[in-house]
């Protein structure tokens, strides 16, 4: 894989999961925003949400209800820190994400490519006692 065509700003166009029988199942929605970002120095960001989020009562985070706060962060999702390259494989290294047992953690992700886009499928995980595996398909941002 060359390792050019991976960097730069990509726009999320569907992130799905499916579980092991194939039920498809759209965590976001069926038109989540997002973007992420490849660095030539080797970091990686991504951020994705819901296009109809939760919206808080007050403009003033700290102040929301808790309740407020859990229903704002189910429809929303972010990550960043390093990246490297392993054959047909990119592995995000978490450095800092919204989900605070997600760092130090590793994210293998198999890259392929459909024309130009650019498609990221997770290792197969427990989900609710089911194996799931999660796929994003992202197109370049010129």
């Amino acid at each position: 894989m060359r390792y050019q065509r991976l960097l730069g700003a990509w726009r999320l166009l569907s992130h799905t999961r499916r579980d092991e029988k194939g039920k498809i199942s759209h965590p976001l929605g069926r038109r989540p925003l997002g973007y992420l970002i490849y660095s030539p120095k080797g970091f990686m960001s991504v951020c994705m949400m819901s296009r109809n989020r939760f919206q808080l009562r007050t403009p003033d985070f700290k102040n929301a209800s808790s309740h407020q706060k859990a229903r704002a962060a189910e429809t929303y999702m972010s990550y960043a820190g390093k990246y490297e390259l392993r054959k047909d494989k990119v592995i995000h290294h978490v450095e800092v994400s919204l989900i605070p047992s997600w760092v130090g953690r590793k994210f293998p992700r198999k890259i392929g490519w459909i024309e130009d886009r650019l498609s990221l499928c997770s290792p197969p995980f427990l989900l609710n006692g089911k194996k799931h595996t999660t796929h994003v398909l992202w197109e370049r941002v010129e």
